[in-house]
């Protein structure tokens, strides 16, 4: 090591001229300055510019400007540090670079000062010059700010960097922040990030964010009127007294499942709102929220998420939004949220949401905006809106239960789009006057049956109803405010109480089914019907002598030798004439109204015809080409509530395409032993069952018909090839047999005998049919993996196994857990592989 000189401490400055000699003692306050290409570190003393002392023991310390200064002209200087570097003066810095540069602070090392802890600058706005900064000690400031980067480049924490009254970090525009540490400023002013608009933001798993903001993005874009979005990814935690995130400029904020971002205090009872995440202030940007982990605002005034321009929010299955006062807010501008996990305002003081008394508010959308709640999701607080649509497939609850509002909207149109899954704990309220006479609910198309009841009491000043097209609704209780429903393709529509004259319903473009209970009750009005509608009296039974007849004001009536059994009122002003209504049986034994069909379409050679609307002696196209004359028509209705061993006789839906386009060319429901044509063999549609494209129906309550050809054969059911029925000996199964008809009959499948082709059960062809039918699940929206997505769930927040290793997996839980849930995805075997087992695993 050469000779090492003593100097006294570091009071004044040395200057290090461009070849990095030392030169003079210099009358400027600092400790190293740096004119041009010098390099300095901790070390102190040789001849060389560089300051060299024991890693231990090396120390530069200053009462002035800064310990460690680079002018502007020392392009892009680099500083490392394994010792101390120190300026305790008043408005003192640890390291300023003038023009871009490094500093690499080791671990173990410090950097302390007053104002600044590490400063680089550089060009303005802009420049090719970069700063960077690595931290492994530790970084402090008394007041200032602990790493100033003033222009683009990139901030490394794994250490600790620790603010005062104004920031830990600031970033310019273009600079990148990477934090695996600790990020503090302990001023209930200070933030613990302060970063342009446009800079980014890394905060991960473990490390820790905090201030009174715990990060401020995009302010001084807002005031000068440039707008630029943050981008902020979070696993870790970011806390604020006030506020945890401030994007003043939107941008783009992702929470990950291990991600925490809350309000640490929230100013207890002053009454100052606070939020855990907001944005656009002064409506000067959107922001796009992804949330899988936990957002919380659980103090008094506490908001989770206020959109101050609107936005985009997505909060995930297991994410978590939590507040005292609202949820999720949106003050102007239009806003969409979707849901999956669990949206709690908890506050016990009392609100109003448009007009109406409420505790905390789950999401409140000031202005326009679209609301999804996902099966799965619990949104707990009433929905205000201004505008918008709401669809929910989860559960909404006013705080107040059934008694509150679950969802009030405004002095604007509004639509509610209802999942037959979906639950609304509190009154649905639209706004009706007289410049608002649009109010929709949507009745959704899904795989079970919907029940909605309270029209006009529990849902008020809605205008309409609509079902989609292949829906199955039940509409509970009676129906007696001005309402039009309508009935969508292919719907079923059962209304079991009185209707109201004042209620209008339309069919929408036929196949469709309206189901009257008690038609006595019935006195709205059927405007639009179509070929293929229905109407169906259950509570008539059915008989051979009985009519239906279009009587005088387009009375509808159904009448046995004059006298009118039922009846329903059609559009006095429409124009029926062109319509033939047949009489005919639903499979029940009670009577239908169709325009000409309903149900599974059979091929016959003069085309397509209802199951129901087949008649002996019927020519059915069968595969080959030829056809085959109908000899019988056996139907059932089966009560699965009072069956024994539901599951033989529960139906299976083969989704419109399972196989290939238009095969089948719509969803076909038929018995579990009902046997497919697939690749030259039959295979029974119980055995290939795979949770998505074919599917075991939850009903309470079907009717099946069977086809008998002169031979067993294979016909086009919805262009799909399907058996006809084969006679095994259980005609009695069937209500039309003459034989004693079988109490708890079994529809599962046959053991093929006496069967135009073989019929498969087991091996490789079943496989390859299975194969087959997985392979066309991406093509019709479905997706598949073998994550079991195995976590725990403590206290809210998700926790994931540290370790995964030949299907173990290892947790960490803190010493004080009492009790935890594990959580994971399900599956059934034999619906994603070639598997007997139908466990739900």
């Amino acid at each position: 090591m050469p000779p090492v000189e003593s100097y006294p401490p570091w009071s004044r400055q040395f200057t290090i001229d461009s070849t990095g000699r030392r030169t003079r003692m210099s009358r400027y306050n600092f400790g190293v300055k740096i004119l041009s290409s010098g390099a300095a570190s901790q070390y102190i003393g040789n001849r060389s510019g560089t300051f060299q002392g024991s890693a231990y023991t090396g120390t530069i310390a200053a009462t002035g400007t800064a310990a460690i200064y680079a002018s502007t002209a020392a392009s892009s200087a680099t500083i490392v540090n394994q010792g101390l570097i120190a300026d305790t003066a008043a408005s003192g810095s640890g390291i300023i670079l003038g023009d871009g540069g490094i500093v690499n602070n080791k671990a173990g090392a410090t950097i302390t000062a007053t104002t600044f802890g590490v400063f680089i600058g550089g060009p303005q706005p802009s420049g090719s010059t970069h700063g960077t900064v690595a931290n492994s000690g530790t970084i402090s400031v008394s007041s200032g700010i602990g790493v100033d980067l003033g222009i683009s480049g990139l901030v490394e924490n794994y250490g600790a960097i620790l603010g005062g009254a104004i920031a830990g970090v600031n970033l310019a525009a273009g600079a990148t922040l990477v934090n695996d540490a600790t990020i503090d400023t302990g001023s209930f002013g200070g933030s613990g990030i302060d970063m342009a608009g446009n800079a980014s933001l890394t905060n991960s798993a473990n490390a820790v964010i905090s201030g009174g903001l715990g990060v401020k993005a995009g302010l001084n874009e807002a005031v000068s009127g440039n707008p630029s979005g943050a981008t902020i990814i979070n696993a870790g935690t970011i806390s604020g007294v006030v506020t945890g995130i401030a994007a003043y400029q939107g941008g783009v904020v992702t929470n990950a499942a291990s991600g925490t971002i809350s309000i640490n205090n929230g100013l207890g009872g002053s009454g100052n709102p606070t939020e855990a995440i907001t944005a656009g202030a002064g409506r000067e940007g959107s922001l796009t929220l992804s949330n899988a982990g936990l957002i919380s605002a659980d103090v008094h005034t506490g908001s989770g998420v206020l959109l101050d321009d609107g936005g985009a929010i997505s909060n995930a299955a297991g994410g978590t939004i939590i507040a005292y006062v609202a949820g999720v807010a949106n003050s102007y501008g239009s806003a969409t949220l979707s849901n999956a996990g669990t949206i709690e305002a908890k506050g016990s003081a009392l609100f109003q949401v448009q007009g109406t008394a409420t505790t905390s508010i789950g999401v409140a959308l000031g202005a326009s905006g679209v609301v999804t709640n996902a099966a799965g999701g619990v949104i707990s607080g009433a929905i205000g809106a201004e505008s918008g649509t709401i669809i929910n497939a989860g559960t909404i609850a006013s705080s107040l239960g059934n008694a509150g509002t679950a969802v009030a909207f405004g002095n604007y149109n509004a639509d509610v789009v209802i999942d037959p899954g979906a639950r609304f704990i509190g009154a649905v309220n639209a706004y009706g006057n007289t410049f608002v006479t649009n109010n929709t609910i949507e009745l959704a198309s899904a795989n079970s049956i919907g029940t909605i009841s309270g029209i006009g009491s529990h849902y008020t000043d809605f205008q309409t109803i609509t079902e989609d097209a292949g829906a199955r609704w039940q509409i509970d209780g009676t129906i007696g405010v001005a309402e039009t429903i309508t009935i969508g393709q292919g719907a079923t529509l059962a209304i079991g109480s009185a209707v109201a004259s004042s209620v209008a319903i339309d069919f929408a473009a036929g196949s469709g089914a309206l189901v009257l209970s008690d038609p006595a009750q019935f006195s709205g009005t059927i405007g639009q019907i179509a070929p293929g509608d229905t109407i169906d009296f259950i509570s008539l039974p059915y008989q051979t002598v009985d009519q239906a007849t279009l009587a005088s004001n387009n009375a509808l009536e159904v009448t046995n030798a004059g006298a009118v059994l039922a009846k329903v009122q059609l559009n006095p002003a429409g124009q029926y004439g062109g319509l033939h209504f047949n009489l005919a049986q639903d499979g029940t034994g009670t009577a239908i109204v169709p325009c000409f069909a309903r149900g599974t379409r059979i091929r016959l050679l003069r085309g397509e015809i209802a199951v129901e609307a087949l008649r002996v002696g019927d020519r059915v196209v069968v595969l080959g080409g030829g056809v085959r004359p109908v000899r019988w028509i056996g139907w059932r209705r089966i009560d699965l509530g009072r069956h024994p061993r539901p599951e033989t006789v529960r139906p299976v839906r083969i989704l419109a395409a399972a196989f290939g386009p238009g095969l089948p060319a719509r969803d076909l429901v038929v018995s579990p032993g009902h046997a497919l044509f697939v690749d030259g063999a039959l295979i029974p549609a119980e055995y290939l069952v795979n949770g998505a494209t074919i599917i075991r129906e939850d009903v309470d309550e079907v009717a099946y018909f069977h086809v008998e050809l002169d031979h067993h054969a294979v016909l086009f059911s919805e262009n799909l090839p399907t058996e006809s029925y084969l006679d095994r000996g259980n005609r009695a199964a069937f209500e039309n047999s003459a034989s004693v008809v079988e109490l708890h009959p079994d529809f599962t499948a046959h053991d093929g005998a006496g069967a135009c082709l073989p019929l498969v059960l087991a091996g490789e062809k079943l496989a390859a049919a299975r194969r087959r039918l997985l392979g066309r699940i991406p093509a019709l929206g479905f997706a598949a993996d073998d994550d079991p997505d195995l976590h725990l769930r403590l206290d809210g927040r998700r926790i994931e196994a540290v370790r995964r290793e030949a299907g173990w997996h290892d947790f960490l839980l803190p010493a004080a857990t009492r009790e935890v849930r594990l959580v994971s995805h399900v599956a059934v075997p034999a619906t994603v592989r070639h598997s007997p087992d139908w466990r739900t695993l």
